[in-house]
């Protein structure tokens, strides 16, 4: 019984996405008839152009309606995905959050679905961390929305299949018959991070190994962030040996371990605060 009422749900929450799609669809051609429509009666009456075929003012026109369409569209997410395994994610990724920022686009969430997957994204700007979620993808998009204001949201929902999609700058979550609207940004105003980067090298060591480690040094550093120098710690990497070090200028804490492959040697400084998260 329990599987049953799960699918059906799914089953209706797919045909119900269907039909909004294709609302959605009949909405937006007739949008775009009637921007194309009012674009060449007000630019061929701006230019006085009355020649059946001219070039400047369809390219005029193309332009235009083109920059309009960017901007009232913004694409359109849709997807199905599993309430528990998002909210799972979110708590996760929205450790990272600052509990104050001068930057408030910081306490957004940035959501993408592509690649058969949802992406969950938070940001500090010196940390960020990433998790994925597998979806039904049926529109790829993006959309920041506040972290916390989702995160309780979701808690108020059964388990099961839920509905995210997009409407300009607004996430909507629907479950069964309710439907919850959440204001967003843009996922273009969201600050850029590459969480990957460019991977220059990588090493092997036993994850407690260096959970330990990291617990033995980084009560040493500083927790003034105004002395970045001190408030890190400090990584050596050596052809087969991790050297990692913490000190606040008064103290000063070394330990050493062994690696489980051959490195190239490297040294750089790590926030604490990036460490312990």
């Amino acid at each position: 019984m329990f599987g049953t009422a799960v699918d059906s749900d799914k089953y209706f929450l797919f045909y119900r996405s269907i039909r909004y799609r294709i609302f959605y669809t009949l909405a937006e051609f007739i949008i775009f008839l009637l921007i194309v429509w009012n674009a060449i009666f007000y630019i061929d009456k701006i230019l006085s152009l009355r020649e059946a075929f001219c070039l400047e003012k369809y390219l005029i026109t193309g332009i235009f309606v083109v920059n309009i369409w960017k901007n009232i569209g913004g694409g359109f997410m849709r997807l199905i995905v599993d309430k528990k395994d998002l909210s799972e994610v979110l708590r996760l990724v929205a450790g990272v959050l600052p509990a104050r920022s001068i930057h408030p686009i910081l306490a957004n969430v940035l959501i993408t679905a592509n690649d058969g997957s949802l992406r969950v994204l938070c940001t500090d700007q010196d940390m960020t961390l990433e998790g994925r979620v597998e979806a039904s993808i049926e529109e790829e998009g993006s959309i920041g929305v506040p972290a916390r204001k989702m995160a309780d949201l979701l808690k108020t929902l059964d388990d099961g299949q839920i509905l995210l999609s997009t409407n300009d700058s607004r996430l909507q979550i629907s479950q069964g018959k309710g439907n919850f609207h959440i204001a967003g940004v843009r996922a273009e105003d969201f600050p850029s991070v590459d969480i990957v980067g460019n991977i220059i090298d990588t090493f092997a060591i036993d994850r407690s190994v260096l959970n330990r480690m990291i617990n033995l040094t980084s009560f040493a550093v500083s927790r003034d962030i105004a002395r970045i120098n001190f408030s890190g710690l400090f990584f050596k990497i050596s052809e087969n040996l991790l050297s990692m070090v913490g000190t606040d200028g008064q103290r000063l804490v070394l330990i050493r371990r062994v690696t489980e492959t051959r490195n190239n040697p490297c040294e750089m400084l790590i926030p604490a605060r990036t460490l312990e998260q």
